[in-house]
């Protein structure tokens, strides 16, 4: 009984997660084609913008919800549910060390984290400090401004932000380890990176670099 009470549960809370990533998605594409992404920026200056952070899940929640969707048995859902589980822990130390001490996540730096990574694994194109920081105040205004973030509880803010970092590292990490494997291992690799830009940010991948301002508009042709 306790199963059949836990799956109308789960779909409500996909659903709600779903309708969160719709949201920014919509909000990004219109900064984006708007302005020539002078709609990412929220005009204010940079000493007052304000991190978008959320306080620390006691428990993390994105690593069970990508592994529910992970194909294959039991087996194979605990197994990508304990490597998600450890890009969770690296991003945290590795990356984002002294948001420990404040007990929050920064909702902006892990977008901006998931985006770079995609994007560098799809172009080759590498985000040095700068843009990445860069990169964080946009895509954390963005998600401020969404429709979908003021009607998002605490707890599907968090795994959206889990999700973001959690396939950031990941697309990191193979991309470091495609380079050694070979060609298809790259292929399989841009594959993966223009599925997840689409599917978790709606956002035109092939369309999309990294510049000094941040993201922005591939040139034809470049």
């Amino acid at each position: 009984m306790k199963t059949r009470d836990r799956q109308p549960h789960q779909a409500h809370h996909d659903r709600r997660h779903a309708a969160l990533r719709a949201a920014v998605s919509r909000q990004v594409r219109q900064a984006l084609f708007t302005s020539a992404l002078g709609g990412l920026d929220d005009g204010a200056a940079p000493q007052d913008r304000s991190a978008l952070t959320i306080p620390r899940a006691l428990a993390p929640i994105g690593p069970a919800q990508l592994a529910s969707r992970h194909p294959g048995g039991a087996t194979a859902r605990q197994q990508a549910r304990a490597l998600y589980e450890r890009c969770l822990v690296h991003y945290r130390l590795a990356l984002r060390p002294a948001d420990a001490a404040l007990e929050t996540d920064d909702v902006g730096a892990a977008v901006a984290a998931f985006v770079a990574a995609n994007i560098g694994a799809l172009h080759g194109v590498r985000a040095t400090p700068d843009v990445l920081l860069r990169l964080e105040r946009q895509l954390g205004a963005v998600v401020r401004a969404s429709s979908g973030w003021d009607t998002a509880d605490a707890c599907e803010r968090q795994a959206y932000f889990e999700q973001m970092a959690i396939i950031a590292v990941l697309v990191s990490e193979s991309s470091k380890q495609a380079e050694a494997q070979g060609p298809a291992a790259v292929a399989h690799l841009k594959r993966a990176a223009r599925g997840y830009l689409t599917e978790l940010l709606g956002l035109e991948p092939d369309a999309l670099t990294l510049g000094a301002d941040g993201l922005a508009l591939r040139t034809p042709g470049g």
